[in-house]
């Protein structure tokens, strides 16, 4: 598997993840920072390895889902996408096995 298809695995990977814990909305989109906060007070703890903050984390949604339609992204921007999805996919799960 190339890592374009390997980045966008694991950036719908996210998505799941991120739809579990109802931070997007409807449409696919995070939500409000407020909104985030409030339903994960922990998650920018969880995550801050590897954004900095929630708009770091809608860019990195938006490069997935650009990788995923096929779109023009440079490989090194295709690259950093790989490792901060899977360094916030993997956050998120270790949460989740801490949690059961």
């Amino acid at each position: 598997m190339d890592l374009r298809s390997a980045t966008s695995q694991t950036c719908g990977h996210l998505e799941q993840l991120l739809t579990a814990r109802g931070l997007l909305d409807r449409s696919g989109g995070l939500l409000c920072d407020d909104e985030l906060e409030a339903r994960s007070p922990d998650l920018k703890l969880l995550i801050g390895d590897y954004v900095e903050n929630f708009a770091e984390l809608r860019g990195l949604l938006a490069v997935g889902r650009a990788i995923r339609k096929g779109e023009a992204v440079s490989d090194i921007v295709v690259s950093a996408a790989w490792l901060m999805t899977d360094g916030v996919c993997a956050a998120l799960e270790r949460e989740e096995a801490l949690d059961r």
